[in-house]
C-alpha cells in the first residue's frame, strides 16, 4: 500500500467515525434523517392537504391601489391544531404557560386529568369537592390564551371511584353521578373545551353494568345540556394499536346504536420498543374510516434509547397529524416522574430539553409552524401555504430613495384545508 492510499483510507475511516459518532451525538437528529420513504411523502401530502391552507395578502396603498414589491413575513402564532400536555397532579407554575419556555412553548393546551381525578376532588362526600387547585390551574392556562380539557369524570372502573361513591346503589348511585357530573359541567363546561365523560369502556363497564345503558344515556345528554359548547367523549386505554383497536371500533359503533350522544373518542396510550413506519402506517388505518373526532388524551412514546424514543415520537406525531379526524395530540407528562418509560421524557430534571423534547421542539416549532417571507407581485398579492391558526402578518411597504416605507401588522385566523384564505392589508386614513 502506498503512502497516499494509506492517507486517503485513513480520511475515510475518519470521516466514518465522524458520521457514528454524530449519530451517537446528535442522537434524535440522526435518527430523524433516516425518515425517508412512500410513508413519509404520503403523511406529508395530508398534512399539506387537511392542515394547511393558501393565504393570499393583497397590499393596497392609501387610495386602494395594489402595492408591487412590498415585503411581507408571515409569522404563526398559535395552532389550530390542539398541542397538549397533562399536567402534573399538583400542577405547576403559570408562569411557564407565556410560550418562551422551551418544550412548554410547543403547547396551546393543558389536560388537567391527574388532579381532576374524582378520587382528589371529592375524597370524601360530606367535604364536597376541593377544586382551588383545577380553578387556579384554568384561570392561569386561559390568561395565556391556553385551551384547556378536563380528562376523566366518571371511570369505568369502580376501583378509581372515591369509597364512598363506590358503596353506593341503585337509586342512591343514579342521583349521586348525575349531581357530580352536572356540578362540574355548569360550573366549568364554559371554560373547558373537552370532558372524557366515561373512561376506560373496553375493560370495565360499572354504570351500565349497575344502571344500565339508560343511565350511561342520561349522563352525556344531561352533560351536554349543560355545557353545549364542550366536546364530550368516551375515552379508551391502549386502543390506538393492534386488535384494542378493533375492539374499541365495534363499541363506539355499540354506543351510536343505542343513541348515546358522543362527540369524540379520546385515547391514552403508551407505545414503546422498536417502531416500523409501514407497520405503523398500516396499523392506524383505521382512523381514516372513523366518522367521528379523535383526540389522543395522553400519548407516552419510549424506546430502547433518548434518540429511538425521539425517532419513535416522529413516526407517530407525523402519522397522527396527517389524519383529519384527529384534532388533537396530549402528551402524558414531560419529565421522569410523570410517565413510565424513562427515555419518553422531554424534560431532563435540570429542565433542559431531552432528545425527544428536542424532536418535539423541532417538529411543531419548525416543520409544522408557519415562518415565512417574501415580496408581493406586479398586482399585490403575496401567496404562501400556511397552517391553520393564528398568522401574524407584517407588511413593509415601499418607500423613498431605498429607504423602508410604512409599517403594517395585523393577525388573521386560518382555518386549516379550506381552499384560500385572502387578507387584505392596507394603511390607515391619517
Amino acid at each position: 500500500m502506498d503512502e497516499r492510499t494509506r492517507v486517503m483510507r485513513m480520511m475515510m475511516l475518519g470521516m466514518l467515525l465522524c458520521a457514528v459518532m454524530g449519530m451517537v451525538a446528535g442522537g434524535e437528529d440522526a435518527y430523524g434523517q433516516m425518515l425517508r420513504g412512500q410513508w413519509v411523502n404520503e403523511a406529508d401530502a395530508k398534512i399539506r392537504k387537511h392542515r394547511m391552507s393558501e393565504l393570499r395578502v393583497l397590499v393596497l396603498d392609501g387610495e386602494g391601489r395594489p402595492v408591487k414589491g412590498a415585503t411581507v413575513e408571515v409569522v404563526q402564532e398559535k395552532h389550530s391544531f390542539d398541542w397538549g400536555v397533562v399536567l402534573p397532579e399538583q400542577g405547576v407554575d403559570g408562569a411557564v404557560f407565556d410560550g418562551s419556555s422551551l418544550v412548554w412553548r410547543c403547547f396551546n393546551g393543558v389536560s388537567l386529568d391527574r388532579m381532576a381525578r374524582w378520587t382528589k376532588l371529592q375524597p370524601e362526600m360530606r367535604k364536597g369537592r376541593d377544586m382551588r387547585r383545577v380553578w387556579e390551574t384554568v384561570n392561569a392556562a386561559q390568561a395565556w390564551g391556553m385551551r384547556v380539557r378536563w380528562g376523566n369524570v366518571v371511570p369505568t372502573d369502580m376501583g378509581f371511584w372515591p369509597d364512598w361513591a363506590a358503596s353506593l346503589e341503585g337509586r342512591q348511585l343514579a342521583a349521586m353521578l348525575e349531581r357530580y357530573v352536572r356540578s362540574n359541567m355548569l360550573e366549568y363546561g364554559e371554560r373547558v373545551g373537552q370532558f372524557d365523560l366515561y373512561s376506560g369502556l373496553l375493560d370495565h363497564d360499572v354504570v351500565g353494568e349497575r344502571l344500565g345503558v339508560g343511565m350511561l344515556r342520561q349522563m352525556y345528554e344531561q352533560a351536554k345540556a349543560d355545557a353545549p359548547r364542550a366536546m364530550m367523549c368516551v375515552g379508551f386505554h391502549d386502543a390506538l394499536l393492534g386488535g384494542r383497536s378493533r375492539e374499541m371500533v365495534r363499541k363506539v359503533a355499540e354506543l351510536r346504536e343505542k343513541r348515546i350522544p358522543v362527540d369524540a373518542i379520546a385515547i391514552d396510550q403508551e407505545v414503546g420498543g422498536s417502531i416500523t413506519a409501514g407497520v405503523m402506517s398500516r396499523a392506524l388505518q383505521w382512523l381514516a374510516s372513523m366518522e367521528m373526532d379523535v383526540v389522543i388524551s395522553g400519548l407516552e412514546v419510549g424506546g430502547s434509547s433518548e434518540a429511538a424514543a425521539a425517532m419513535n415520537l416522529e413516526v407517530i406525531l407525523k402519522l397522527l397529524f396527517a389524519e383529519p379526524n384527529v384534532k388533537g395530540i396530549y402528551v402524558r407528562g414531560l419529565t421522569q416522574a410523570e410517565i413510565n418509560d424513562p427515555n419518553a421524557a422531554m424534560l431532563d430534571y435540570k429542565g433542559r430539553p431531552t432528545a425527544t423534547g428536542r424532536k418535539l421542539e423541532q417538529l411543531i416549532r419548525d416543520t409544522w409552524w408557519t415562518r415565512v417571507k417574501g415580496e408581493t407581485d406586479e398586482i399585490g398579492n403575496y401567496r404562501v401555504h400556511v397552517f391553520g391558526g393564528s398568522q401574524r402578518i407584517s407588511v413593509v411597504l415601499p418607500g423613498e430613495n431605498g429607504k423602508p416605507g410604512e409599517q403594517l401588522q395585523m393577525s388573521v385566523w386560518v382555518e386549516p384545508g379550506e381552499g384560500e384564505r385572502l387578507v387584505m392589508v392596507e394603511p390607515h386614513k391619517r
